[in-house]
Order: C-alpha cells, then sequence, then structure tokens
C-alpha cells in the first residue's frame, strides 16, 4: 500500500493472507476508491501507517488502515469520476496492448536470429554451462558475459518517501523502473538532501540496467534508458552493465538476458532466503554464459529492435500525455470533497 499497489477485484477468487480485501459500504463505488488509493497525498499517509523493520516488508495493517480519514464525494459523483478516469486507463491499456503485440513479434525474429545457440544452451546443465565457454555453435561463439564488461556501476538506496522527481529533481530509481515494458523513467523517488547527489552513478541514455534484487521472475531483469532524463540515481537494487564498446552492444545484450535460456541460468544463480524476493550478485551476472557474435552481426540482428523503439517512441509519447492527463484530472477532481468517512 506504501507503495500505491492496490487494486479493485473484477472477478471472484482467492487471496493469499498477504492481502487484506476490503468490501465496500452501500455508499461507496469500488473504482472510485482504486483510484482514490492511488493519489499520492493518500499514498503518503500509507507510508507514514506502514510498519516494518525494513522497507521491502513494510505492512499497512488493517487496525491502521481503517484509522485513515479520506474525502468522499456523492455516490454519483464518485461513479462519474471513475468514469473518467476509467476512460483514460483504456487508452492507456490499448497502447500497453500495442506494446506487447510489437515486443512479441520482435522477440520471436530476435530469438530466430540466434540459429542453434540457443538450443546448445538449453540443452545444456545450467551447472555445467560455464563448460561452453569458448566454444562456437555457427556464427556464436559462448563467453562469460563478464569478459565482455569494462565495469558494474551500483547505485545506492537512502530512505525517501515514494513521491517521484519532477524534471530538473534528483531522484532514485526504483525497481520497477527495469521490467518487461522497458524503461519507466516515473518509477523514482526523489531526493532533496543534496548530499544524495551523486552524478557518478546518474543514469544515462542508452545505459544498460539490470535488477540486483526483485521477485524470483524478474531479479536480473534488463533494459535499455532510451530518454534523456538526468538526475535520476542507479538504487542499490538496480545495476549498470558497462560494456567493452567495440565488442559489445547494450541492445543486443539487453535481449540476450531476457531470453528463456539466460533466465535459467539468472534463476539458478539468484539467491535469498525469501520466496517473493531473490538477489544475484555482480559475481553471478559476470559468469553468466552468453551468445556473442561480432558488433557488425550484433547490429544487424538488433536492426529491426531499432525500428521498433522509434515506433515504441511515439507511442509512448502518447501515453506519457495519458498519464499526465489522469494524473491531472485524478488531482482536480478529488480535491477540496467533503470528509465525510
Amino acid at each position: 500500500m506504501w507503495q500505491g499497489v492496490s487494486g479493485v477485484a473484477h472477478e471472484a477468487g482467492v487471496v493469499s493472507p498477504a492481502y487484506t480485501v476490503c468490501r465496500p459500504e452501500s455508499e461507496i463505488h469500488a473504482p472510485f476508491i482504486g483510484f482514490l488509493f492511488k493519489d499520492p497525498r493518500l499514498v503518503s499517509q500509507f507510508y507514514r501507517n506502514s510498519q516494518g523493520l525494513v522497507s521491502d516488508t513494510w505492512n499497512l495493517k488493517y487496525s491502521e488502515f481503517k484509522k485513515i480519514k479520506i474525502a468522499l464525494p456523492p455516490f454519483r459523483e464518485q461513479r462519474q469520476i471513475a468514469e473518467i478516469l476509467d476512460s483514460v486507463e483504456r487508452d492507456i491499456d490499448r497502447i500497453s496492448r500495442e506494446f506487447m503485440k510489437m515486443d512479441s513479434v520482435y522477440s520471436s525474429t530476435f530469438m530466430n536470429s540466434l540459429g542453434q545457440s540457443r538450443s546448445v544452451l538449453r540443452r545444456h546443465e545450467v551447472s555445467r554451462v560455464g563448460e561452453l565457454s569458448g566454444s562456437m555453435v555457427g556464427d556464436f561463439r559462448f563467453v562469460r558475459l563478464g569478459d565482455l564488461l569494462d565495469s558494474i556501476d551500483a547505485g545506492m538506496s537512502p530512505d525517501l518517501e515514494g513521491s517521484p522527481a519532477g524534471l530538473g529533481e534528483w531522484g532514485f530509481l526504483k525497481v520497477s523502473a527495469v521490467g518487461r515494458g522497458g524503461f519507466q523513467a516515473e518509477e523514482n523517488k526523489r531526493a532533496d538532501d543534496p548530499d544524495l547527489f551523486d552524478p557518478s552513478i546518474e543514469i544515462r541514455e542508452g545505459d544498460l540496467l539490470v535488477t540486483r534484487a526483485n521477485t524470483p521472475d524478474l531479479v536480473g531483469a534488463t533494459c535499455i534508458v532510451d530518454v534523456n532524463r538526468p538526475r535520476l540515481m542507479l538504487s542499490d537494487k538496480t545495476l549498470r552493465l558497462n560494456l567493452v564498446g567495440d565488442q559489445a552492444l547494450p541492445e543486443y545484450f539487453c535481449e540476450v538476458l531476457q531470453l528463456p535460456e539466460l533466465r535459467v541460468q539468472i534463476e539458478v544463480a539468484a539467491t535469498g532466503t525469501s520466496s517473493s524476493m531473490k538477489n544475484i550478485s555482480q559475481k553471478s551476472i559476470r559468469n553468466l554464459v552468453v551468445p556473442w557474435c561480432d558488433v557488425a552481426e550484433q547490429r544487424r540482428i538488433i536492426q529491426p529492435l531499432t525500428e521498433r523503439r522509434e515506433t515504441r517512441r511515439r507511442a509512448q509519447a502518447e501515453m506519457d500525455k495519458l498519464h499526465s492527463i489522469k494524473r491531472a484530472l485524478a488531482e482536480t477532481l478529488m480535491t477540496n470533497r467533503e470528509c465525510i468517512a
């Protein structure tokens, strides 16, 4: 809740004990409350009322949650507000589905371009995959990723509230900035203390980022920073892989590290006692065995990605505009309401 993570159930089912299920009364419109619970001002209250030893396991107990007062308009107005915001969300979802379709087509093309190298990796026991290092399959040589790295940069994670940095402000990336949907610049926490500003861990356009800690299916997730967003810094859960420029292209290895055969290596190498959070060390990342070819061939393979990126950039601009409209609408429609609950 302190990260704004909540949702309205649209079908019946069961949940684990990690979830609290709230059933609205007759004068409460659930979709409206769903939007309200993501309002930054209310999320900051969730943050202040959460408990736990470390932020990863903070919990907003229902005994504290139920004491929080909210501004609640009449039921009819709640429904109208929810319908307006929902219409914007549907447009955002439409663009997201287009992204997914586009990514699926490219992913299939990319995997086919690697020929038999994927099959060889797939047939090899993960515990012995290091034996492939140095061997050739067609145009591809298997190498350890560390042989292609100049360095790895790591950030830090100060205790900050969840509000994102605006343009020109400093902020630290959240782990959710790196994921299946590509780089999400808005997923950050604003840093106001000048002592925290560190240009050496400031991200740059074209950086290859990897999550060091995340859920089992997202630990080791990758993305390319495809926007120019100064003053955003790496957190302790995000790493920057600095590749040897004349041997490796970030765009190529961003895709390679998402291959199912590499995901197996990453998930086996990930450690941690929690079933919901895993870590992968820099040493394990360096030991990943990847299919390598010369830079000219890498560039040819990712050429469709360049074309896809231009299409995505235009669509992303449209999505960003819709997100801005949604935030402005939410702030306007949910402000100055009479507090009746």
